[in-house]
């Protein structure tokens, strides 16, 4: 189990993280697996379910792997519809997935690219950095603790430009549901590129 520091958890979930790139550290103990995800607008907590903006799946992978080793049709989906986060990963090799959903209406750029790639990094007190949504003038970021069976923290969208936005930071929270399973966000893009043909008529 991952241990942190008061102040380093006050760090992360009061959203006070310095824009400035922390040193990578190795991966710490007990991050890889299959987490049922839950953002929120305000604590995530199960008796206020209107609470709950975006809900699906992070697959958090010990070991990077470059995307030719997923299927060719998935990655195609991955590079049209997600190019900007995919071409990052492709660069730097990705160690996880995600398939989310919008459960209501937010002010949040959280859920905007459905199905991804990202690759999260440790910083030095072991908070997990990881993008889920990225463009050329706008992101959402998360910044997340692994305690246990649960994840834990918040995340933050931004932009630029038209792109700038002064949305509240959201709360995120996971439970780990079994080992690293990328297979998920497989079947999820491949089902999405095959309705993306019905649609076109191809």
């Amino acid at each position: 189990m991952m241990r942190y520091s008061c102040l380093a958890l006050c760090w992360m979930l009061a959203g006070c993280a310095s824009s400035r790139a922390l040193p990578v550290q190795p991966a710490p103990d007990g991050v890889a697996g299959t987490y049922d995800l839950q953002i929120c607008r305000g604590p995530c907590d199960p008796r206020r379910p209107e609470t709950e903006i975006v809900r699906g799946t992070l697959v958090l992978e010990s070991e990077r792997y470059p995307l030719s080793a997923l299927p060719a049709g998935a990655v195609s989906y991955l590079e049209r519809m997600d190019f900007e986060l995919t071409v990052i990963d492709t660069e730097r090799a990705p160690n996880g997935c995600f398939v989310l959903a919008r459960t209501g209406e937010a002010r949040t750029y959280a859920g905007t690219t459905t199905v991804g790639v990202t690759r999260w990094e440790a910083d030095s007190v072991g908070i997990l950095r990881l993008p889920l949504f990225h463009s050329p003038d706008a992101g959402y970021v998360a910044r997340i603790a692994v305690e246990g069976r649960e994840v834990r923290g918040r995340g933050r969208s931004w932009g630029v430009g038209d792109a700038r936005v002064d949305f509240p930071m959201d709360s995120i929270y996971g439970r780990r549901v079994g080992p690293p399973d990328r297979r998920i966000c497989i079947r999820a893009a491949e089902a999405a590129a095959e309705a993306m043909a019905r649609r076109s008529g191809i």
